[in-house]
């Protein structure tokens, strides 16, 4: 129940206070899974909740994908979008094994697309961003090794889109 709380938090701060809330510790909230598929469970799972996103998703995939620290899915989730967002992230998925489509079969909002991928990540660490961000090849790999140095650390964050 804590670890909930904590999440909650943290994702009403990302929503109400605009910092960019990048890891929240998922492995305290429940053992990790393994793909039966994919047979690994990565360091960081991101989740991008996608709206229409055609026009801005392809570079924020390319922005994701290219992190120097490469052990990630990548899960985004089609929250009933009309235009290419399906096929924008199918074209990403189709070169790049880590990249995951969810479909909510309409628009459920921004909340419960991330709901949603929650249910299905099996990354120690959750990375939350949305369909028009960018990040700098180095921010998983910075905000890993700042986690690193405080032992017990369940979140961390940063402002750096």
């Amino acid at each position: 129940m804590i670890a909930v709380t904590i999440v909650a938090l943290a994702i009403l701060a990302y929503t109400y206070l605009g910092y960019p809330l990048v890891l929240a510790l998922c492995a305290r909230l429940r053992p990790l899974r393994i793909h039966k598929d994919r047979g690994f469970s990565p360091v960081v799972s991101a989740i991008i909740p996608a709206y229409n996103a055609a026009d801005t998703l392809d570079a924020t995939l390319r922005s994701v994908r290219s992190q120097t620290e490469a052990d990630l899915e990548v899960l985004v989730v089609d929250d009933g979008s009309a235009d290419a967002t399906s096929a924008v992230i199918d074209t990403h998925a189709e070169v790049d094994s880590r990249v995951r489509r969810l479909d909510l079969g309409g628009n459920r909002g921004r909340s419960a697309a991330r709901n949603a991928a929650i249910e299905e990540v099996s990354g120690e660490w959750v990375a939350f961003l949305v369909a028009d961000d960018l990040w700098p090849a180095d921010r998983l790999e910075q905000l890993l090794g700042a986690a690193g140095r405080h032992p017990g650390c369940r979140v961390v964050f940063d402002d750096r889109i």
